[in-house]
């Protein structure tokens, strides 16, 4: 049975064959400044996989997980009111 690639190991690995590029913004300065990202977070099921990584700069890696974190409190929000609404009907 193969071994399954680590995700330091794939991230490396897809820097190299990517030239260490931004695949959002195109940026390529410093190859420490780019991170290997996980598509689909592993907390809402995503894997360690080379389809669910890109590589992006520390600015777009940062944008995305600020813009995630954004999205999940609106969704709090609207669960809250849902519940909310629910307590009020009596259900």
């Amino acid at each position: 049975m193969k071994k399954r690639e680590s995700w330091s190991s794939i991230g490396r690995r897809l820097k190299k064959e990517r030239k260490y590029i931004c695949e959002i913004c195109g940026y390529k300065k410093y190859m420490t400044a780019i991170h290997c990202h996980h598509i689909v977070p592993l907390a809402l099921g995503g894997k360690d996989e080379e389809s669910n990584a890109m590589l992006l700069c520390m600015n777009c890696h940062t944008q995305i997980h600020s813009l995630m974190r954004e999205e999940q409190k609106k969704h709090v929000e609207v669960i809250k009111l849902l519940h909310e609404k629910m307590l009020k009907n009596g259900k």
